[in-house]
Formats: structure tokens, C-alpha cells, sequence
């Protein structure tokens, strides 16, 4: 799957009013553009846990396993870089 099928794909975010990454990530840029010096990197959509949203996606796109999961958050971040680079 390329990346830009990856941002495209169906997925619903609940909190980020989102159907796929790319609208969650376009979602994520709007929030810190409007809310300037108020964004919460803590809560950006109201809930915390909001960066495990986006690793769970990838976990059932198959893009990244359990395993790469349970190792840490490292290596799932530099595929989260990637797609937001390639948007």
C-alpha cells in the first residue's frame, strides 16, 4: 500500500471528526492553527491517547504489527512522519 492509499483509506476517528489520516492529520494542523497558544499537545481533541489513535489505524491497515507495537513508540513515529511528509 503506498502512503497516499494509506492516508486515504477509510477510518473513522471519532474524537478528530475524521474518515481517514489525512483528514485526522488536516483535522490535528487546523486545531493548532485556530487555537494558537491554547492547543492542548495533551488533549488536542479533547481525550488523551490521541497519538495511539493514529497507531492503532496503522496496526489494522497492516502496516505495523503488534510486535512493533509492544517495542515502543520509535519506529511507529518515524511511519507517522512519513505519511504526514508525504500529504
Amino acid at each position: 500500500m503506498t502512503d497516499q492509499e494509506i492516508l486515504d483509506k477509510k477510518y473513522h476517528f471519532s474524537d478528530a471528526g475524521a474518515n481517514s489520516l489525512r483528514e485526522y492529520f488536516k483535522n490535528l494542523v487546523y486545531m493548532v492553527w485556530q487555537e494558537e497558544e491554547g492547543f492542548s499537545g495533551k488533549r488536542p481533541f479533547g481525550n488523551s491517547g490521541w497519538q495511539y489513535d493514529v497507531y492503532k489505524c496503522l496496526k489494522e491497515f497492516g502496516i505495523v504489527s503488534e510486535e512493533q507495537m509492544q517495542r515502543g513508540y520509535r519506529e511507529l513515529d518515524e511511519i507517522v512522519l512519513r505519511l504526514i511528509q508525504a500529504m
